[in-house]
C-alpha cells in the first residue's frame, strides 16, 4: 500500500489483504488516535506510489491482481471526499515512488512487464500533463527517494522485477537528481544494500 500525510493526517491507500488488490483508503487522526473510512480510490492497486500536494492526494500507478503494471492516477479531493481521475501516466509500472519538488510531482523507477525502470517522469498538476525527465543511471524497483536542499535523492531499491527479494539484486546505490540541470549523479553509497525500504528527511539530514 501507499501511506501519505496530508493536513496533519495519515492516509493508508490500497494494497492487498491476503485476499485480493482493494482500493481502500483510511484515514488515522493522531489526535485522536483513531481511523475512519473515506471514499475508496476507484482503482484497486497494490504496489502503487503517493503524495500529498496542494491539499490533495495523488495515487499514481501500482499493479493489479496479477501484477500487471498500472498507470492510473486519481487524485483525492478530502473537503469532497472524492476521487477524480487525472492524465495517466505514460509508463505504466508497480513498486515506484512519488515526491514532489517544486510544483511538480516526480515518478521515479518501478517495474513494469519487461523489468524493472530507470525512467523519470514529471506531472503538472495544474496542466494535468506529464513529461519524461532524465532518467536515472539504473534500472531498479522497490526504490525510496525524498528531497533536501532542492534536490531528489533516490535510494537502494533491486534490479530484478518488482516484487524480488533476492540478495543479489538489492542495491546500496544512491543518486541525486538536479532539477535545474535536468541531471542524475551519484552520491555516497548506503551501508547496506536493501529494497523496499523508506527514506525521510529531517532537518539537513536525509
Amino acid at each position: 500500500m501507499a501511506v501519505v500525510e496530508l493536513d496533519k493526517k495519515a492516509y493508508a491507500l490500497g494494497g492487498h489483504d491476503d485476499q485480493e488488490t482493494v482500493g481502500l483508503a483510511e484515514r488515522y487522526d493522531p489526535e485522536t488516535r483513531t481511523w475512519r473510512a473515506v471514499a475508496n480510490m476507484p482503482t484497486a492497486r497494490w504496489y502503487l506510489a503517493a503524495v500529498a500536494y496542494d491539499g490533495q492526494i495523488y495515487a499514481v500507478g501500482g499493479a493489479d491482481e496479477d501484477l500487471s503494471p498500472l498507470n492510473a492516477v486519481e487524485c483525492y479531493h478530502p473537503g469532497e471526499d472524492r476521487w477524480y481521475p487525472r492524465s495517466p501516466m505514460p509508463t505504466a509500472r508497480g513498486a515506484l515512488t512519488m515526491v514532489v519538488l517544486g510544483d511538480r510531482l516526480y515518478a521515479l523507477g518501478g517495474g513494469a512487464l519487461e523489468g524493472p525502470l530507470a525512467i523519470t517522469e514529471r506531472y503538472d498538476p495544474e496542466a494535468d500533463s506529464w513529461e519524461s525527465a532524465a532518467s536515472m543511471s539504473l534500472a531498479r524497483c522497490g526504490i525510496a527517494a525524498t528531497v533536501a536542499d532542492g534536490q531528489i535523492y533516490v535510494m537502494g531499491g533491486n534490479g530484478d522485477g518488482f516484487i524480488s527479494v533476492a540478495d543479489d539484486s538489492k542495491l546500496d546505490l544512491v543518486e541525486r537528481y538536479d532539477s535545474r540541470r535536468d541531471v542524475w549523479e551519484q552520491v555516497a553509497s548506503m551501508p547496506t544494500a536493501r529494497s523496499h525500504l523508506a527514506v525521510v528527511t529531517l532537518h539537513t539530514g536525509v
